[in-house]
């Protein structure tokens, strides 16, 4: 029977059971007599948030049950089951959980009955009954001592049907970081299997849920590599679901039939797992979805992560490894899982909800402010690595702004942050901060950056958007393409950039894979020195920038100036960005309704913008004049234009090149032979140059 040198602690945690709880377990076929020789203690909400180390608001009474370890008195844990679990929707049906709960970090273990003597655990010609949970433990062992001397077996309960697994120690991956390693768990080690009986009594529904059948199935192959003979009881389930139920509706005496019955003489010699099998395995513990070109996500930490196929094949060498059928393992069945799971993966959304952005706490809503939780329905990628805290501030962000962007312009770094947070693309226009060094506009992309993320970035450069054919698919799922030092070599085309600005459906493609349609959502987000020359001068690529000048210059080690990395790590502090989101929804309202400020200073920016960019169109502005009876001599304005270039100090550009951007800028002008000054020349109709009209 059950030993009396229980642990003194367990009168003094909570109180004993109220006549329900008695009546409960008696239902499970646990009497009076054992529940109270056990020490399952009855806590309040109070007490069992401290037993299983709880911090939040929700109901944690309920029964708590004591682990000891073989001949100890000691409470080695306690495990709480609780009276009102969280109930969380499954396809629209309401499911407990977290009904049984253990401390956070907690391994797993073997729940040993109270008063099981290490002897007992050692004694190989004792048989041994493994099941699930700690009340068909209790009911078995009542079993095992029903009106017996001496215990017929010992009963050992798994917390879960996988739980004889678990963390067993750590080691250094590949890249140096410390990992979990993952095996039989040591409590293990506690029991003598060599030539023992093993009987795994896991709910009746085994042989039909192929994840029990599964677990059931390794934990009798890793038990018979230990020396263990190991049998498999099973029941109607119409009799009762677990072994303690079947105790109390079909009595003792025909349970313990069942044991003796049981066959130690067929084994599961079915060494195959089907894809099909395999898949199921790993979508008890994943969700994957998948984007338009057919990449698998997997949905971890409350969002969507590309590397859903990488996850798989790592699965699925695991569960082979586990279930000692490593040598089975190809690339060939990683794909064939991967393959099976994108069939029926849903697809992501085009883009996230503009009134709702996911961060570390939950999904925000934009306009109530208000956090719901992270679900897996919520088929987006894209989490800001912030948390939402109302109360919080961003001082050194405050004081960082005012000290480098144009006084009339701060705005702006309030506004960049809200208007990339949601996918909204209707402003059509695309940031360049410019400036030369040292003046914080790359300190401003890092923190912006680090409020974004990183994972919902990327960092092309537009030249090579316009020209690499597989750039595009790197902006799938990101909400902002973030290059600072944007090169200053030539942009031969324009159409990707239009597309991107103009929320306009592009064509993408993955290596190897077929091109596919999409729809991006990321702004583009640039700083340089001195920006791209463009073959574009159309009114379409130059109304779609939006120019912030940085004039103010921070010399390394000058007093006052707070080196870089320092001041870095300032502006991507956790409360400092908690503080960004609030100045960001502060400010969505205002950008949504009238788009993003341009100030004088960034007006002035963006002229000079235009004329760095396309000088030539800044001087036929300011230089000329178009009225229907002018003649120009075509030479004469190239001379006009070169001299122009000169006096400057900038590259002039060909005579033919001239005449093509002429036709771009002025199509209202037409060319013909015209006798001017006697000589026949070739000369522009409609324009004429103001120094001469003037003259």
């Amino acid at each position: 029977m059950l030993s009396n040198s229980l642990p003194t602690t367990i009168p003094e945690t909570g109180s004993t059971l109220t006549d329900g709880d008695y009546a409960n377990l008696a239902r499970r076929w646990i009497d009076m007599q054992l529940a109270e020789a056990a020490g399952v203690r009855r806590v309040d909400s109070a007490t069992g948030r401290l037993l299983v180390g709880r911090h939040d608001h929700a109901s944690y009474e309920g029964l708590a049950i004591p682990y000891f370890l073989p001949g100890e008195s000691r409470v080695r844990e306690w495990r709480l089951r609780r009276d009102h679990p969280d109930i969380e929707y499954k396809d629209g049906k309401p499911k407990e959980w977290g009904k049984y709960l253990s401390p956070p970090g907690r391994k797993n273990m073997i729940y040993f009955v109270p008063g099981t003597s290490q002897n007992l655990v050692k004694a190989v010609a004792t048989p041994v009954i493994m099941t699930e949970g700690e009340f068909k433990t209790l009911a078995l062992w009542r079993l095992a001592n029903h009106e017996s001397t001496a215990p017929r077996f010992v009963p050992l309960g798994l917390a879960g049907v996988w739980n004889w697994r678990g963390t067993v120690g750590k080691t250094t991956g590949p890249n140096g970081d410390r990992c979990d390693v993952k095996g039989v768990i040591p409590d293990f080690d506690l029991v003598t299997w060599e030539g023992r009986r093993v009987i795994i009594a896991f709910d009746a529904d085994a042989e039909k849920n192929e994840q029990v059948e599964i677990a059931r199935n390794l934990l009798a192959r890793e038990l018979r590599m230990r020396g263990a003979e190991v049998a498999f009881v099973t029941w109607d389930i119409a009799q009762g679901k677990g072994i303690d139920d079947l105790l109390a509706n079909i009595g003792p005496e025909k349970v313990l039939e069942l044991l003796v019955g049981a066959d130690f003489e067929t084994e599961d010699a079915d060494d195959s797992i089907s894809v099909h099998q395999i898949a199921d395995a790993i979508t008890v513990r994943y969700r994957f979805a998948r984007d338009a070109g057919g990449k698998l996500y997997v949905y971890r930490g409350g969002c969507y992560h590309p590397d859903g196929a990488s996850l798989i094949a790592q699965q699925v060498k695991r569960l082979l490894a586990r279930m000692r059928l490593a040598s089975k393992w190809s690339s060939h069945k990683s794909d064939e899982v991967v393959k099976y799971l994108a069939i029926d993966a849903p697809l992501l959304w085009d883009a996230p909800p503009r009134d709702q952005v996911n961060v570390q706490n939950g999904l925000l809503d934009v306009n109530t402010r208000s956090l719901s939780p992270h679900s897996a329905d919520f088929l987006s990628p894209v989490q800001l690595p912030v948390r939402f805290d109302p109360a919080a501030r961003c001082p050194a962000w405050d004081k960082f702004i005012s000290e480098v962007f144009p006084g009339d312009s701060e705005a702006i770094a309030w506004e960049i942050p809200a208007w990339l947070m949601t996918p909204d693309t209707s402003i059509q226009k695309a940031i360049l901060l410019m400036g030369d060094g040292a003046n914080g506009k790359s300190t401003y992309l890092r923190g912006v950056l680090a409020f974004i993320g990183k994972h919902n970035t990327s960092a092309v450069a537009l030249q090579r958007l316009e020209n690499d054919r597989f750039s595009a698919a790197r902006l799938i799922g990101r909400l902002a393409n973030i290059c600072p030092d944007l090169p200053s070599t030539e942009l031969t085309s324009t159409s990707v950039f239009k597309a991107i600005t103009g929320g306009d459906a592009m064509m993408a493609e993955y290596k190897f894979k077929d091109s596919f349609e999409f729809v991006p959502y990321a702004r583009l987000v640039f700083s340089a020195n001195h920006p791209p020359k463009s073959q574009d001068a159309s009114p379409a690529f130059f109304r779609r920038w939006l120019v912030v000048p940085f004039e103010r210059t921070f010399a390394d080690g000058a007093p006052g100036t707070i080196p870089g990395d320092k001041l870095d790590a300032m502006l991507s502090g956790p409360i400092e960005l908690s503080g960004v989101l609030n100045k960001a929804l502060a400010a969505v309202a205002a950008v949504r309704t009238r788009g993003l400020s341009e100030s004088e200073s960034m007006s002035r920016a963006t002229d000079e913008f235009r004329q760095t960019t396309d000088p030539l169109a800044v001087w036929l502005d300011r230089n000329t004049i178009l009225h229907s009876e002018a003649v120009t001599p075509k030479d004469q304005l190239y001379r006009e234009y070169h001299r122009n270039c000169t006096d400057a100090g900038r590259p002039t550009i060909s005579k033919t090149a001239f005449g093509r951007a002429m036709k771009k800028l002025r199509p209202a002008v037409s060319d013909c032979q015209r006798t001017v000054n006697s000589v026949l020349s070739w000369c522009y109709v409609g324009i004429s140059v103001l120094s001469n009209e003037r003259a």
